[in-house]
């Protein structure tokens, strides 16, 4: 496809003030997901703080509050998130057709958090329409990997094996191996809520073999996370509890209270099942106190649930 002239050399400008801003320091660390969240958004807020009223770098203050949008949503600080996102939705400066998309893939997401499903739908269907209207195979397949997420959360699983393998069909042919083994991952998870339990394990083996070969820590503890669980309700008790002690592991090196308040509640469950009635209890204790600074939180019926 050809693109007039004029857009040529708006996306070079684009280009040229994204590689000097890229210089600025903290930029890079505010866009590093490898960073701990605090440490990100600490260099964010001070960027957007500094060059706010900077119009020449509108579309990088974009990319900035999009990574705010990302951490706040991430940390479960949904009332902060939801006000970058009202804010991001009424952006005025023109921005790329990948960075709307990013927009649109991560306030989906929010609304996903927040069980507002039938929302991130929607969002995840526009981003599926721009995705095919610039003709970008990576961008539509992570928009079909998002659809078939929002499907499989109200419980349309057929819609959301379809979504997932049409996803995976095209990262076969395109995406590296991470991306390919975050659809895996996802088609473990619809097996998972359909309690098959043989494909579930199957899915999220795949899924963590990758992750481990490539080195990508978060992904891998959340794959285990997911792993465990399926041990869980087959009675494997010790791979379970391997597989959430590794997972538990990295989300303290990452100060990731969520979830490690989310991986507690499971070792406690796990603790439970397995007539570990002392173990039981100091997870218990260590998720009260994570629990106290974030009350009423989607984790506090869990929490409360395995407490009685």
């Amino acid at each position: 496809m050809k693109l007039p002239l004029i857009i040529w050399i708006w996306i070079g400008w684009l280009t040229l003030c994204t590689q000097s801003y890229a210089n600025t320091t903290g930029y890079s660390d505010c866009l590093d997901p490898e960073l701990a969240n605090n440490q990100r958004l600490s260099s964010c807020d001070r960027l957007v703080a500094e060059h706010e009223q900077d119009h020449r770098h509108s579309a990088q203050i974009f990319d900035i509050q999009l990574q705010r949008l990302v951490i706040y949503t991430s940390e479960g600080q949904y009332d902060l998130a939801n006000q970058i996102n009202a804010l991001l939705a009424n952006w005025e400066s023109d921005i790329l057709p990948n960075q709307e998309f990013s927009f649109l893939h991560h306030s989906g997401i929010l609304h996903y958090r927040q069980g507002e499903y039938p929302q991130a739908l929607a969002i995840f269907n526009h981003a599926l329409e721009l995705a095919k209207g610039i003709d970008d195979p990576l961008l539509i397949a992570k928009a079909l990997s998002d659809i078939g997420t929002a499907n499989m959360a109200m419980e349309n699983h057929q819609q959301a094996i379809s979504a997932f393998h049409q996803s995976l069909m095209i990262k076969q042919q395109h995406a590296s191996p991470n991306s390919l083994a975050v659809t895996l991952n996802n088609l473990g998870s619809v097996y998972l809520k359909m309690e098959d339990w043989a494909q579930a394990e199957h899915f999220y083996s795949l899924a963590l073999a990758i992750y481990q070969e490539h080195q990508h820590a978060a992904r891998q503890a959340h794959t285990q996370e997911n792993l465990a669980i399926v041990h869980m309700k087959q009675a494997n008790y010790s791979q379970a509890l391997a597989e959430l002690t590794a997972s538990l592991t990295y989300a303290v090196e990452q100060q990731n209270e969520v979830g490690q308040l989310r991986l507690l509640i499971h070792l406690a469950q796990l603790s439970l099942q397995s007539s570990q009635w002392h173990q039981a209890s100091r997870y218990i204790e260590r998720a009260k106190i994570l629990e106290h600074k974030r009350p009423q939180s989607a984790l506090t019926a869990p929490l409360k649930l395995v407490m009685g």
